[in-house]
C-alpha cells in the first residue's frame, strides 16, 4: 500500500482503542442475543458502513477522527475532537452516513433480487430502517443535523426555533413511542442545543470586539479591516521604539 494509503487508513483508525472495539463487540454480542447472529452482525456492519460515510466526509474536511464508539443498545457512533468548520461541512458529513447507507442498502437488495432469497430481503428492511431512523429531524440524529444547518443559513433565530421543536418531537417520541432511545436522544439534544448557546454567545462576544476596534482604528467593522489595522499599528509602533532606542 502506498504512504497515501497509510496515512488515510491512521486518520481513519489510528485512534481506535482495544477497549473501543470491546465495546463494538458487546454490542454485537447484545444484539445477538435478541436477533440472533446473522441479522446482529448485519445491523453492527450496517452502521459501521453508515460511521464510515461520516468518517470520510470528516476527513476530506481536515477534520481528526477520535475514534468509533459503540454504546449498546444504541449502536455506533463516529466521533471527532475539531469543530466544525462550517455549517455546510456539517451538514455534508451529516449526509454522508445516510447516503453510504443507502449505497449498502442497494447492494443488499440487488442480492435479493438475484438470489431471491427472503433472508436477503429481510436484511435489506432492516438496513433501510436504520438508515431511515437517522434521517428523522431530531438534533443530534443526520436529518437532525441537516435540518439545523439549513435553518440556521437562513438566521440564527430560526436555527434555534429549529433546535426547539426538535427537542420537543424528541420528547414526545421519548415518552410514546421509544422510551429508552428517545430519552438519550433527548439528553444530546440538550447537549447540543448547549453547545450551540456557547457558541452564539461567543460569536457575539467576538463581534463586539471587532466593531470595538474598528471604531478604535477608524476602520470597517469586518475581521480583515481590524487585523490589518492592527498589523499596520504594530509595525508603527516598533519603528517608534526603535527611532527611540536609536
Amino acid at each position: 500500500m502506498n504512504d497515501n494509503g497509510d496515512s488515510y487508513l491512521r486518520r481513519m483508525f489510528g485512534n481506535v482503542t482495544h477497549r473501543q472495539l470491546l465495546m463494538v463487540f458487546i454490542c454485537l454480542l447484545f444484539y445477538s442475543l435478541f436477533f440472533g447472529w446473522t441479522l446482529a452482525l448485519t445491523l453492527v456492519g450496517a452502521m459501521f458502513f453508515h460511521e464510515f460515510g461520516h468518517a470520510t466526509a470528516m476527513i476530506r474536511y481536515g477534520q481528526r477522527i477520535a475514534g468509533f464508539y459503540a454504546l449498546p443498545p444504541f449502536g455506533l457512533a463516529v466521533a471527532t475532537t475539531d469543530p466544525w468548520p462550517s455549517r455546510k461541512a456539517e451538514a455534508v458529513i451529516a449526509l454522508m452516513g445516510p447516503a453510504w447507507g443507502l449505497a449498502m442498502s442497494l447492494v443488499v437488495y440487488l442480492s435479493y433480487l438475484w438470489t431471491g432469497n427472503p433472508i436477503i430481503a429481510g436484511l435489506t428492511g432492516w438496513i433501510a430502517l436504520l438508515n431511515l431512523f437517522n434521517l428523522i429531524p431530531m438534533n443530534p440524529m443526520d436529518g437532525g443535523r441537516v435540518v439545523k444547518c439549513l435553518a440556521f443559513s437562513v438566521s440564527t433565530a430560526v436555527g434555534f426555533i429549529s433546535l426547539v421543536a426538535g427537542l420537543l418531537l424528541t420528547a414526545f417520541l421519548a415518552f410514546t413511542w421509544i422510551p429508552l432511545v428517545g430519552l438519550l436522544v433527548l439528553l444530546m439534544g440538550v447537549l447540543e442545543f448547549r453547545r450551540e448557546i456557547r457558541e452564539y454567545r461567543r460569536q457575539k462576544d467576538r463581534e463586539l470586539m471587532i466593531a470595538a476596534l474598528a471604531v478604535e482604528f477608524d476602520v470597517e467593522p469586518t475581521v480583515e479591516a481590524v487585523l490589518a489595522a492592527l498589523d499596520d499599528h504594530v509595525r508603527k509602533t516598533m519603528a517608534t521604539e526603535g527611532e527611540d532606542l536609536a
